[in-house]
């Protein structure tokens, strides 16, 4: 796939036994030329892809291990919402839908490793916003991904301190080493 165009990988690796993951970044032309190589490769042993032109910011940062802190939830957020994928790109395309839907913060973003190659996102703001987000979430995923969101309106503190705080929040997507 690198080699099909000016390309950058940023990850690649094992995501769980017998999953692997690769993320591209580059101009949409070579995504899209590289994304179709990997296609014709992997045949009827591909899970899921993604490509998202436009992804939004906050997942960009988020994919990266930048993720909103429990100090960044301000008192008028008394929400939160989660949302569960059965793949690495479900949760991508979820989580990317849900942030351009309302104004809320990406706290969590998990995916594949000792989830099963699963994924999950947790989200805060104002009810009304996380409510829209879920909602956006939940539109367009495709046949046969299952998706569960949960809107938790009012969280305990300990609920939304371990929703901001947990060990495992996220696994930041960092270049390649040696």
């Amino acid at each position: 796939m690198a080699k099909e165009a000016a390309v950058t990988v940023r990850w690649a690796g094992d995501v769980d036994p017998s999953r692997f993951l690769i993320v591209l970044t580059g101009d949409l032309s070579g995504l899209e030329s590289s994304l179709g190589r990997g296609l014709a490769l992997c045949g009827d042993r591909l899970v899921d892809h993604v490509l998202l032109a436009r992804a939004h910011d906050r997942l960009l940062a988020g994919l990266e291990g930048q993720l909103a802190t429990r100090a960044d939830i301000t008192a008028g957020q008394l929400a939160l919402g989660t949302v569960e994928t059965h793949t690495v790109c479900g949760i991508v395309r979820a989580t990317d839908r849900a942030l351009k839907a309302a104004p809320v913060s990406l706290v969590r973003l998990r995916f594949a490793t000792h989830l099963g190659g699963q994924g999950h996102s947790v989200l805060a703001g104002d009810q009304s916003d996380v409510e829209a987000a879920l909602e956006a979430a939940r539109q367009g995923e495709e046949a046969g991904i299952t998706m569960d969101t949960t809107l938790i309106p009012r969280p305990a503190t300990e609920t939304a301190d371990a929703a901001a705080l947990g060990r495992d929040a996220y696994r930041a997507f960092s270049p390649l080493g040696p």
